[in-house]
Parts: C-alpha cells; structure tokens; sequence
C-alpha cells in the first residue's frame, strides 16, 4: 500500500521534495515515489545531506535520486524555491 500511496502523492503533486532517504536494496518506498515523479515530469528535490551528520546509506540515497534526475538544494527553503520555480507556480505575498 506504501507504493500506491507514494504514487497518488507525486500525482496531485507540482513537485516533490525529499528531505532525506536512507538507500535500500529493493521495497523502498521512496525511490518508487521519486521514479513515478520523474516519469510523470514532476520536479523531484532532494536536500543535501549534512556533511558530518549524515551516514552512507542517507549519502548513497542522495547520489541515487541525482543520478535519476533529481534537483539538490541546500536548505528546506531553497528546495521551495526551486519546486515553485521547476513547477511553475509564483509565491503570493
């Protein structure tokens, strides 16, 4: 259900943005939702781990989502921005 769940969010959604994901070897929700994203020509933004606070698997999960497509923004408020702007969509007031 994790799967079709992912899915229906990337589809209502103008954009997607990853805060963080650790890398699996096979069920993992997350690269599902970033694949369909992409096949449905939706932004996908993935933050930067943190250089001395995150491990391989979260690094590993980070270099994966760049290599399929995935944009990278340094702060949450950057990887806003940059959803709006690969969205289309202008910020109100």
């Amino acid at each position: 259900r994790y799967a079709l769940r992912n899915r229906i969010i990337a589809g209502m959604s103008y954009a997607v943005i990853i805060p963080e994901a650790r890398y699996k070897e096979s069920s993992w929700g997350t690269k599902y939702q970033v694949e369909f994203s992409i096949k449905t020509r939706r932004p996908v933004i993935i933050l930067k781990p943190s250089e001395d606070k995150a491990d391989q698997g979260v690094w590993a999960a980070y270099e994966s989502f760049r290599e399929m497509g995935a944009y990278a923004a340094d702060t949450p408020e950057e990887a806003i921005e940059l959803a709006e702007k690969l969205a289309g969509l202008k910020r109100s007031g």
